[in-house]
């Protein structure tokens, strides 16, 4: 694809240089609690090569490093590649650690860093696909991320669902439907508003189960397991973020226990769709 037909992500790129990771996990602690939760599950058999597509300031990478993953950790925002860099070598964890500052949509550079080693076992695919607009984009990130995973190697991709949006802006920004109601149409019909300021105030995709099972399905990666990462929290967070660690706890693992299932899907924001790589090394 030539970088005449990609979207730019210098908004993006603002927005997180402005709203770093640490802020995002602190007002979705559920969110990150679930996902140490599959960590337990899926990650917990075997150190892994893993390679982790938009790895933010570290948090998930200093956990998968911690477990004794060896990480490749790819990020655009220079901002959160130092930060994941100080935290992981605060952790003294950067022998399993190699950081690479670029576009999900330029995965060559991790193929030229890599050319001398073997493939991935897992690809966290942490962000890309609900910042990336363009269909052609997020195909390109998931097929070309499926070529660098092992035969039997699991791919994680993160979806933002359209119910989630809606549940949020009802709880945080209700008068939407005053101010903006194109725009909310846009987003619960298309996935995405295509008027965006670009002002570096967020952009993203939202997905429903169709697109999320046609992309999978197109890239010959049928969804396995489909978790819902934030069940029953909608768009409020202050609850569960006021419990004490011991609740939170708790309320993690029985949530998560219900996350697989189909009638929890439409109850919170976040999607996490895991398959398998199954076809053959050549």
């Amino acid at each position: 694809m030539s970088d005449e037909k990609k979207d730019s992500l210098a908004d993006i790129i603002e927005y997180y240089s402005q709203n770093t990771e640490e802020l995002r996990h602190e007002r979705h602690q559920l969110e990150f609690a679930m996902m140490r939760e599959v960590f337990k599950l899926y990650l917990s058999s075997r150190p892994m090569k893993i390679l982790e597509l938009g790895a933010g300031s570290g948090l998930y990478t200093a956990v998968l490093a911690q477990m004794g993953h060896d990480v490749v950790a790819l990020e655009p925002t220079q901002l959160l590649i130092k930060l994941n860099e100080k935290r992981i070598k605060d952790k003294k964890l950067e022998e399993r650690v190699q950081w690479v500052h670029a576009d999900a949509r330029d995965l060559g550079s991790v193929v030229k860093a890599n050319q001398d080693s073997e493939k991935f076992d897992i690809v966290l695919n942490m962000g890309p696909f609900y910042h990336l607009e363009k269909e052609s984009d997020r195909h390109q990130v998931f097929q070309e991320s499926v070529q660098l995973l092992k035969p039997e190697g699991l791919h994680f991709g993160i979806f933002l669902s359209k119910v989630g949006y809606a549940s949020y802006v009802l709880n945080q920004q209700p008068d939407i439907l005053i101010q903006d109601p194109d725009g909310f149409r846009e987003i619960m019909t298309q996935g995405f508003y295509s008027s965006h300021p670009r002002n570096g105030t967020f952009r993203g995709y939202f997905s429903d189960l169709q697109d999320m099972q046609e992309i999978h399905n197109r890239c010959e990666m049928p969804i396995q397991k489909l978790h819902i990462l934030d069940p029953a929290i909608a768009g409020e967070d202050k609850i569960f973020n006021s419990l004490s660690d011991e609740l939170k706890a708790i309320w993690s693992q029985v949530l998560f226990a219900l996350s697989t299932d189909p009638s929890f899907w439409g109850s919170g924001r976040t999607w996490l769709a895991i398959s398998q790589n199954r076809s053959k090394d050549k």
